[in-house]
């Protein structure tokens, strides 16, 4: 797999509402973890790669994209199959349909390996997003490639863009897919030597038009376009290819400006194996589509469409419901979700994240608590990067592991406390926050001191449900650091033990705690002292020096104590100051900075 920078999701979004009810899905964008992005510029190719939270980019506002309509994407979908594994659906495929379509537009190609790679890291990154098996739902994804860099002169921008985003959907015609109906506009789509054939943005924008006229001139769903050259031959629906059943043959258009469909290959492919006559032809409207039996529309998004009625001019074509067509469509399905062998090799595994904490639950623990390095974090010998979504997979399964593990000797969480109710006048022991509260060993001694409201904030269900059962806290929520869902000043002390290391909390957490804590209100917290004092510790000391140096909080004490075993942590606790207008603002921006522009794994 392809090395990628992680950045620190600053806002998780929870997953389970669309797996409960993913078959209610329909075909939208839907908050996610995140999203995959590659950078190229002239003279040095592409980097590394890097994984955002946002889904906003900021662009030049000359970016050739914006100005020259410089963009080619593709689409492909992940399935849960009937195993539990996730698969997508042969991405080699679009790789290879991306570079054609790169090379029509003078755009740098993005290599098959890093395509697919992005691709399935997408898919791990929101793995919790896959619709499960039961509610037929996939995880939609998006290639994009564009120029980002600044264009005036139209000529090969400097820096291009390739990005992979996902998300959960249902059919895309959503309650009315079983009766599409279509108009054939007056319009062309493409034209003979234009940029038909491969999938450019601008394509689409083209099609809004008479998509938009076809609804509200004739009341139909989708638009199908004639040839542009003699207004006769069958070119394509909407955002799928036409295809047909005449006299029992499959039947689709073979012309130069429509964009071969991935998943028509596929039908087929099946249609051969299956014995059905295939042609690829000319199709000519006017002499011919009162012959077809069945019509469909195919591609990924729709899959296989069922064409009810196709309306031109003042006669409107009626067509069967889908039999040959369908069992085609239901064959490919089958494959897609590994109720059939698949004997075609389509189906891409996504990568599972190997993390022995059944075998060595103590050196998973050590890793994730006391790595000093993304190096360490990861499991470099197996290639393994952790994301947030894996961070959370382990800590979930740590849960029921955790005195194995050792749990019992990581005392960060009792040093934290202790030092809290040290500094913690009496009158201030309302509204605490376990920050990263694990399986609940704090909330249990800052209880017992007399806090009389305990949150807990944790990114592990699992780790929350430990923290529950000892019965000491008022609230549990579920959620990821530095974001949290909390209003302004809304306690009076905020604890954090085990969550500023490698791969968890980014320096961002530090702004939201003074966020969320009242003025004159503590904030306890540890970091490891060999990761602190790291390179890649940096961006949390300059967080911590910061924030005191423009007045936001300041230091009460400092140690350096044991951690877990031999590991030493600094140990801090910080009172927040009453800031000024003024100040306030500048906390605003410095948050805004670090989401920006800390990150996890440099």
């Amino acid at each position: 797999m392809m090395g990628i920078h992680y950045w620190r999701n600053s806002a998780r979004n929870s997953a389970k509402s669309y797996r409960c009810f993913s078959s209610k899905l329909g075909f939208g964008v839907v908050p996610v973890n995140g999203h995959v992005r590659y950078t190229w510029k002239r003279g040095e190719g592409w980097d590394q790669g890097q994984v955002f939270s946002s889904p906003y980019i900021n662009l030049h506002a000359n970016a050739g994209a914006l100005h020259y309509g410089l963009a080619v994407f593709e689409g492909l979908k992940a399935f849960q199959a009937k195993d539990g594994n996730h698969y997508i659906c042969n991405p080699f495929v679009n790789a290879r349909r991306m570079r054609t379509g790169a090379r029509r537009l003078v755009m740098p190609e993005v290599p098959e390996e890093l395509f697919v790679s992005a691709v399935s890291e997408a898919v791990s990154l929101n793995r919790e997003f896959i619709p499960d098996y039961v509610s037929r739902g996939s995880l939609y994804i998006r290639p994009l490639l564009f120029a980002s860099g600044p264009m005036l002169p139209l000529k090969p921008a400097e820096q291009f863009s390739f990005i992979v985003t996902v998300t959960p959907v249902g059919n895309y015609f959503g309650s009315s897919a079983g009766e599409i109906t279509a108009a054939v506009v007056d319009l062309d789509r493409a034209a003979p030597r234009g940029t038909g054939a491969v999938k450019a943005a601008g394509n689409y924008a083209s099609d809004m038009f008479g998509l938009n006229l076809a609804k509200t001139q004739y009341g139909c769903d989708t638009t199908l376009y004639l040839d542009a050259q003699e207004n006769r031959f069958i070119e394509e629906f909407s955002v799928a290819n036409f295809v047909g059943i005449k006299n029992g043959i499959y039947v689709t258009p073979n012309t130069p400006s429509v964009l071969p469909s991935i998943t028509n290959e596929m039908l087929m492919k099946l249609a051969e194996d299956e014995g059905i006559p295939v042609q690829r032809r000319p199709i000519d409207f006017s002499e011919e589509i009162q012959d077809f039996s069945e019509v469909a529309g195919s591609g990924t998004a729709v899959v296989l469409s069922p064409i009810k009625s196709i309306r031109h001019n003042d006669t409107t074509y009626e067509f069967e419901s889908l039999n040959i067509l369908g069992k085609l469509r239901d064959r490919l399905v089958r494959i897609q979700r590994g109720e059939e062998k698949d004997v075609f090799n389509w189906m891409h595994p996504v990568p599972t994240q190997e993390t022995n904490v059944e075998s060595d639950p103590e050196g998973v623990l050590r890793r994730m608590l006391c790595a000093v390095s993304s190096d360490q974090f990861n499991d470099s010998e197996k290639d393994t990067q952790f994301n947030e979504c894996a961070v959370k997979s382990v800590y979930d399964q740590l849960a029921g592991y955790y005195q194995k593990a050792g749990g019992d000797r990581v005392v960060a969480a009792a040093h934290c406390s202790s030092l809290l109710l040290n500094f913690l006048p009496v009158s201030r022991r309302g509204r605490v926050l376990d920050a990263g509260a694990g399986t609940g060993e704090a909330g249990s001694m800052l209880k017992a001191a007399g806090v009389r409201h305990l949150t807990a904030y944790d990114l592990s269900d699992n780790m929350l449900d430990h923290a529950r059962k000892r019965g000491v806290y008022n609230n549990l929520v579920q959620g990821c650091l530095p974001d949290c869902p909390f209003e302004d000043a809304a306690f009076d002390a905020v604890v954090c033990a085990g969550c500023l290391a490698p791969g968890h909390a980014s320096p961002a957490t530090y702004a939201e705690f003074c966020r969320i804590v009242r003025p004159g209100g503590l904030v306890a917290f540890s970091i490891p002292e060999a990761y602190l004092e790291a390179a890649e510790g940096l961006s949390h000391k300059f967080a911590i020096e910061t924030l005191e140096r423009v007045g936001t909080w300041e230091k009460v004490f400092e140690e350096t104590r044991s951690y877990f075993d031999d590991v030493e942590a600094m140990y801090y606790v910080f009172k927040r100051l009453d800031s000024s207008p003024q100040l306030h603002r500048g906390e605003e921006d410095f948050v805004n900075e670090c989401r920006d522009s800390f990150y996890v794994f440099p």
